[in-house]
């Protein structure tokens, strides 16, 4: 919504809420009158967003709490607090809704910082790969990517910084891997790349043109950082998501083991599993 849209939008939400209360005033605040103040309430957090919805709020109860009690009978305490209730919800609910109509359903089971799939997503993308890979025999790598010392690098150059990093590394990813492969941020540092059909020569192709590239591209921002990568090959993969990323966890383990910037490469069969 443009801002002209949104003033107007705003003026007509004014407007509404003191041409219904006073027409609530003028129908004895019956009910219905006081339920039909809530509507330009609602329309302008939906539209407008918190500001505009809290404001709404106040201005509309500042206004029918004027008009009812003024000049007449002491308020009653628990008519105001259903009215202030009545009110409130429709901000709140109007604010849920419109935050609801934000997101895209192309963004949705995303990670909101890096735009990869989010853990949930990719475990569920995951076992339909697995039973195609199983269907089609074909093999199937699942690369398990890990950030060195995060917690060091958010400490030493701030959180946005670590939060570039991992924008960072989302994007080589995306520039380094196929259409048809998959990524996702799993947790804070770390990413699962799956790669379905390749071989074990192209996937260590692939992971070292990617793993320079996060060196490089880390470099270039001015931020000292290292990735330690596992990477499992199944030409043979189970049925379960699970197994697999915590083959895939194994190896990570491992390779942290031999330090930090380390890759670790594993083909596996059904039975190694």
């Amino acid at each position: 919504m443009n801002k002209f849209r949104k003033y107007v939008t705003a003026l007509s939400g004014a407007a509404a809420i003191a041409v219904l209360a006073c027409a609530a005033k003028i129908a004895g605040f019956s009910t219905v009158a006081l339920i039909l103040c809530a509507v330009p309430v609602f329309a302008m957090g939906y539209y407008l967003g918190l500001y505009a919805g809290s404001a709404s709020f106040f201005g509309c109860t500042a206004v029918i709490f004027y008009l009812k009690f003024t000049g007449g009978p002491a308020p009653n305490v628990p008519e105001a607090a259903v009215l202030i209730l009545l009110y409130g919800a429709c901000v709140y609910l109007s604010l849920e809704l419109g935050r609801l109509k934000k997101i895209r359903p192309d963004t949705a089971g995303k990670d909101e910082l890096t735009n990869l799939l989010n853990g949930r997503s990719f475990f569920d993308l995951l076992n339909v790969e697995i039973k195609r890979a199983i269907r089609d025999n074909l093999p199937l790598t699942n690369a398990y990517i890990d950030i060195d010392g995060l917690k060091g690098i958010n400490s030493k150059y701030g959180r946005k910084t670590g939060d570039r990093l991992l924008r960072i590394v989302a994007d080589c990813i995306r520039r380094h891997v196929r259409g048809t492969d998959m990524a996702a941020r799993l947790k804070d540092d770390e990413f699962l790349v799956l790669m379905p059909g390749l071989d074990k020569e192209d996937v260590r192709s692939v992971i070292g043109k990617l793993h320079s590239s996060l060196l490089d591209e880390a470099e270039k921002n001015g931020i000292k950082a290292t990735f330690s990568i596992a990477v499992a090959t199944c030409s043979r993969p189970r049925e379960t998501a699970d197994v697999m990323v915590q083959l895939t966890d194994s190896l990570m383990r491992q390779a942290k083991r031999n330090g930090d910037n380390s890759v670790k490469y594993e083909a596996c069969e059904f039975d190694e599993i």
